[in-house]
């Protein structure tokens, strides 16, 4: 039987998060790291605000002893005035978790509560934010105890290049920087300059790359123009010296989930992000 919230609250401490906290709260985070994705960075716990996120905060929940069982980031979200739980991690304890969230509730008010689950550094992708659900499964079940609700969810993919790419075919494409350093246009061009098909790649650390948006020309449909950038996408990953690349469908999207299923890619999880009633 899971341990009730008044007892778990009751030899918890709250407090906000002090510099000697620094390695226990990114051991949490780390406990929670699914395959291919970047290690946690000491600025997840140092950064302020986003361009939608304000006021943020973190948040350490400690045993009478003094040990950080568990840690929650809040914010509030500028466009929506909504509250948000950035990302919260407590090494899979029911009882910290919805300690956790009870924490963050007291904040609230009438406004609603959102959950993004992860840090965007943490997922490689500041798109796509959630709980994966499987990995994670305790988060998952103390969201639903505290009657959250899923309000959007993509499938995590992860492709072992170590040895299973085949060889480049031409043409080749050609790989242009966007605004953002930390974002790749790939695009398959023909001789007249018409782009057949595009994705963009995002670079979430140095060995740590996300295949984001893939997407062809319908015209060239069965030509394989999909399985083509997707093959120079995989190319580029590893000239880059990745071990793996990540990419996210959502998950009514079947025929993306098709094509990275039928090229090396493998699910691991999916991710869901949660909303609260006022």
């Amino acid at each position: 039987m899971e341990p009730p919230l008044r007892a778990a609250v009751g030899r918890l401490i709250s407090r906000p998060l002090a510099p000697g906290d620094q390695a226990a709260v990114l051991s949490l985070i780390e406990a929670d790291r699914l395959p291919g994705q970047p290690p946690p960075h000491p600025r997840m716990l140092a950064r302020l605000g986003t361009a939608d996120l304000d006021r943020m905060s973190v948040t350490v929940l400690t045993e009478p002893n003094g040990r950080v069982a568990g840690a929650l980031c809040c914010a509030a979200r500028m466009s929506d005035d909504a509250r948000v739980i950035c990302w919260m991690h407590g090494h899979e304890n029911f009882g910290v978790l919805t300690a956790l969230i009870a924490l963050a509730r007291s904040t609230v008010g009438h406004q609603r509560l959102v959950l993004l689950g992860t840090d965007s550094d943490q997922l490689g992708d500041p798109h796509v934010l959630g709980v994966p659900v499987l990995a994670r499964r305790i988060t998952a079940r103390a969201l639903r105890t505290a009657r959250f609700t899923p309000v959007s969810s993509y499938r995590f993919f992860k492709h072992d290049l170590k040895g299973s790419v085949p060889p480049p075919t031409f043409p080749l494409a050609e790989i242009s920087p966007l605004g953002d350093p930390a974002w790749k246009r790939i695009q398959l061009v023909d001789g007249r300059g018409n782009v057949w098909a595009w994705a963009l790649m995002y670079s979430a650390g140095p060995d740590h790359l996300v295949l984001r948006y893939l997407d062809f020309n319908k015209s060239r449909r069965g030509r394989r123009m999909g399985v083509h950038l997707l093959n120079q996408c995989l190319h580029y990953a590893i000239k880059r010296g990745a071990d793996s690349l990540v990419s996210y469908a959502e998950t009514d999207d079947h025929e993306r989930a098709a094509l990275l299923f039928c090229n090396g890619f493998i699910q691991h999880d999916t991710i869901v992000s949660y909303e609260s009633p006022h």
